[in-house]
């Protein structure tokens, strides 16, 4: 995947509109077709406290005009049709490595969780290599 942003968008017809009802968005990435395990997620409910991870915006009239999806637990009420973008760097989607006494711990890329950790016993942590087609790290 280039690191560049990454637009999303998709339309939700009248049938799907919850008229008057406020919602908000999740939407979570994975670099296995099975999603499995989630690199990373973003979503509408979160208040944006440190870097800009994702924004979500809406529009209802067919893409023309683009508004800020509002952040935080109120959501946004719609009736009628509406489409929701969502702008990613691609660069937030892989995977953290980190090091702490003798185990490597490999952590989704919204630092949210340890997916896997292998320990190796004593090593000095300079010098990591990491194959991108794989994801696998070399010391």
């Amino acid at each position: 995947m280039p690191y560049k942003r990454q637009v999303l968008e998709w339309d939700v017809p009248s049938s799907e509109v919850q008229v008057g009802i406020p919602i908000g968005y999740e939407v979570e990435f994975s670099l296995k077709s099975s999603f499995c395990p989630v690199t990373y997620s973003v979503n509408t409910f979160d208040e944006v406290t440190a870097s800009l991870q994702g924004v979500f915006f809406y529009s209802t009239d067919g893409g023309e005009t683009w508004v800020d999806f509002p952040v935080g637990e109120l959501g946004q009420a719609f009736y009628v049709p509406y489409k929701i973008r969502l702008i990613v760097n691609a660069s937030e989607f892989g995977y953290i490595f980190a090091e702490k006494n003798g185990t490597i711990y490999r952590v989704r890329g919204d630092a949210k969780e340890v997916i896997d950790n292998y320990t190796i016993g004593s090593f000095i942590g300079t010098g990591f290599d990491i194959d991108i087609r794989d994801n696998t790290l070399y010391v």
